[in-house]
């Protein structure tokens, strides 16, 4: 196709010239143009033979012309402008309408998308559009006008919660819930459920194995009817004759309970026991060291961290000749099987001519009704007691012994 249109050119500016094509007639070197038999069939076989046979000729220009006067052989005007012109200008004209069209679509989508945050005449709160227009100082809240304003405290009659003002009106203990007035709620308990219990008698109980460290004195955990709470017996630490635990040397005891089962019940499942203690006297709870202190762990039996469930810095090494109660909260501890391991260190041999300690009426359950003091476990038997859970903020559990321990 382009090689029949080179050719039309080439033909056509010679005629334009004036000069002859022809037969050469030996005459006078002419040519004439008439005689000249131009077979374009030819002609574009010749451009395909030259072109690799696996190349498609490129169509460079459009096949038909746009419609003008000049019909298929030209412009209106008679020139061959209008093919190359027709050629090059619908494509960037289609290229212009798709650039507008996206340029259109892309100021839409930001018209749609744009927000302006409002922040006037505002000191704080929000702006409208996902920001912020300040925040207030400590002691100052964001009203409704978007004002900073002087904040009271409201805690009247509340015991836990929010203040108003960003900060608490307190804490529960442990377990306890804080209502919508602010009061703390107890955990829910419909009854006591006791699952295990361990009020000991003339030998340790089977599966309770020791670990003693000087096996050549006779300090040692050892079942006891000198001293007891409820019954006859008592775990106890010390001597036989319990006239103290001083060797002369340090005195280092272990021992586990035989595996046991914490209920899955609903509430909180605690241990709960009675503890009667003469040993070195502690400074404070917070005494670094932890010279004849007992500790109470629950170990997993299925592997895992020991959980501490009691730690005798609390009552400061005695309790002044009186059988308290205590307890621990092992809900978190709920369907596993456990051991219950005593751990006793004196970590020198100074000041240990005291009675040691005893053990008695360890239970396992959940106990009803959960309490903060005594005069909350009215009417839960004949001597109730609330019996604080280590660690709890001083949430507790109500117990009552029997009558005859009560000294009634």
């Amino acid at each position: 196709m382009v090689l029949r249109i080179f050719l039309a050119l080439v033909l056509l500016v010679l005629g334009a010239c004036g000069g002859g094509f022809g037969r050469n007639t030996g005459g006078g070197g002419s040519w004439d143009v008439d005689s000249l038999s131009l077979d374009t069939g030819d002609l574009d076989a010749l451009a395909a033979d030259t072109l690799h046979p696996d190349t498609p000729t490129p169509d460079l220009l459009p096949t038909e012309l746009p419609p003008g006067d000049g019909g298929a052989d030209g412009a209106a005007d008679g020139s061959l402008d209008a093919p190359f012109d027709a050629g090059f200008d619908a494509p960037l004209e289609i290229l212009d309408a798709g650039l507008d069209a996206a340029l259109q679509a892309d100021l839409v989508d930001v018209g749609v998308d744009a927000c302006v945050p409002d922040c006037v005449a505002k000191v704080c709160g929000a702006d409208g559009c996902g920001g912020s227009c300040g925040e207030c100082k400590k002691g100052k809240f964001c009203n409704s006008g978007f004002q900073c304003e002087t904040c009271v405290p409201d805690c009247e009659d509340r015991e836990c919660g929010e203040d108003g003002c960003g900060g608490s009106c307190g804490d529960c203990p442990g377990g306890w819930g804080c209502d919508a007035l602010g009061l703390c709620v107890a955990p829910p308990c419909v009854g006591s459920t006791v699952t295990w219990t361990e009020a000991f008698g003339d030998v340790l109980p089977t599966g309770w194995v020791q670990a003693d460290a000087q096996p050549e004195d006779d300090v040692a955990f050892m079942v006891s009817n000198l001293r007891a709470f409820s019954g006859d017996w008592s775990l106890h630490l010390g001597k036989p004759d319990s006239s103290s635990y001083d060797t002369g040397k340090r005195v280092t005891l272990t021992l586990e309970s035989a595996p046991l089962e914490v209920p899955a019940l609903e509430g909180q499942v605690a241990l709960l026991f009675r503890l009667w203690m003469d040993c070195e006297p502690q400074t404070s709870p917070l005494y670094p060291y932890e010279h004849d202190v007992l500790f109470i762990h629950a170990v997993p039996t299925a592997g895992g961290s020991p959980v501490l469930l009691f730690d005798s810095r609390v009552t400061l090494g005695s309790t002044q000749g009186l059988w308290l109660p205590f307890g621990a909260d092992l809900s978190a501890l709920k369907g596993q099987s456990i051991r219950l391991r005593l751990d006793f260190d004196t970590v020198d041999e100074i000041e240990n001519g005291y009675e040691g300690l005893y053990l008695d009426d360890l239970a396992l359950g959940l106990f009803c009704p959960p309490c903060l003091e005594d005069s909350g476990c009215v009417g839960a038997g004949p001597c109730p007691t609330c019996v604080p859970l280590f660690k709890a903020g001083g949430a507790g559990l109500c117990q009552s012994p029997e009558e005859s321990a009560c000294g009634l």
